[in-house]
């Protein structure tokens, strides 16, 4: 599941041509990579704005007071989010799950565009690798889920 999602996500986001430039997501900065990230985690988790208050962006200075997500632990509703299990989600768990599922697409000859596989995943550990990193994260999709950009 995760390998042809992100292949299918680098082939939207990251194939800049005459084309396909506006859909780019340079993934070097913080709104385009929260962008991809959104796009990446939509198999697993949602994010969406927390209650129906206005956004008021002198007021919110942090995604705890706009934005929710729900999807880490199965039981938990759209209120509950732990940002911890977040970043151990990204640290980790779909790292291992990719892995898996790598070597075994691996045994059976079936993984095609590994450079491009790899760059992505090592540009996604080096942008989720601290707590500081995964806040930055979750404040860049609070901006895109209360602007409504990207749209």
């Amino acid at each position: 599941m995760w390998i042809q999602h992100i292949l299918q996500l680098i082939i939207k986001y990251q194939g800049k041509t005459p084309d396909n430039y506006k859909g780019f997501l340079d993934i070097k900065l913080d709104l385009p990579f929260a962008k991809f990230m959104i796009e990446l985690l939509k198999p697993k988790i949602i994010f969406a704005r927390k209650g129906d208050a206005l956004y008021d962006c002198a007021r919110a200075t942090n995604w705890k007071s706009t934005i929710t997500f729900k999807g880490i632990d199965e039981d938990t509703d759209m209120g509950a989010r732990n940002p911890v299990k977040l970043r151990y989600y990204l640290q980790k768990t779909i790292l291992d799950e990719i892995s898996k599922e790598y070597f075994e697409e691996m045994e059976k000859g079936n993984v095609n565009n590994q450079t491009e596989l790899h760059e992505l995943l090592n540009s996604i550990i080096e942008k989720t690798n601290s707590e500081e990193n995964i806040n930055l994260l979750l404040n860049s999709i609070s901006d895109i889920i209360m602007n409504d950009l990207f749209e």
